[in-house]
């Protein structure tokens, strides 16, 4: 898929290819998991090819490409778990609190916004947790931006209360920053 270009390089005007490449990836990542193989690099390889895809199809297909899009960020986060839970490292935690962030945006983008909170909800620990693994101005802002997103759902939800709280919490991260 990067051969051809992405999001973040030219496509050189071949985005299609680029399409094929990733559904390819896709495609033997699954029939290499099907088969047994669980290696980290092979379910970190796997997540990427599964998300770049999603994004592509989204980016690239009127109809049907926030569908599969929201379908390639949840297989992504089960591989991502599967990942955590096999080698609970600092940048397997990252690469899990990040697609929940990227869902929940996702959601949020087409105002379902009680499946953005959901995913902000489930991103929170996980960003709390990369927090308490390495302290410092990365992780104190990736608390307080999954903090900041649950406002907001909240207030799509209309619960300016609890929109308020999440506000105040991510704002005293934010302060201490500065």
């Amino acid at each position: 898929g990067d051969v051809q270009g992405g999001p973040r390089a030219s496509s050189l005007g071949r985005s299609a290819d680029a399409l094929k490449s990733y559904g390819r990836s896709v495609t033997i990542g699954q029939e290499l998991f099907d088969a047994g193989v669980r290696q980290p690099e092979l379910l970190r390889e796997m997540i990427e090819a599964e998300r770049m895809f999603g994004l592509l199809e989204h980016r690239l297909r009127a109809k049907g490409g926030d569908e599969s899009y929201h379908k390639r960020l949840t297989h992504a986060i089960a591989l991502a778990e599967s990942l955590v839970q096999q080698s609970p490292e600092l940048g397997n935690f990252r690469v899990l609190a990040s697609l929940y962030r990227e869902l929940g945006e996702r959601f949020a983008d087409s105002n379902r916004a009680k499946l953005a909170e959901e995913r902000y909800t489930q991103a929170l620990p996980i960003y709390r947790r990369v927090r308490a693994m390495e302290p410092g101005l990365r992780s104190d802002r990736g608390v307080a931006l999954i903090l900041q997103r649950l406002g907001d759902a909240k207030v799509m939800r209309g619960d300016l209360e609890g929109a308020l709280q999440f506000y105040r919490e991510s704002y005293e991260i934010f302060d201490s920053l500065s």
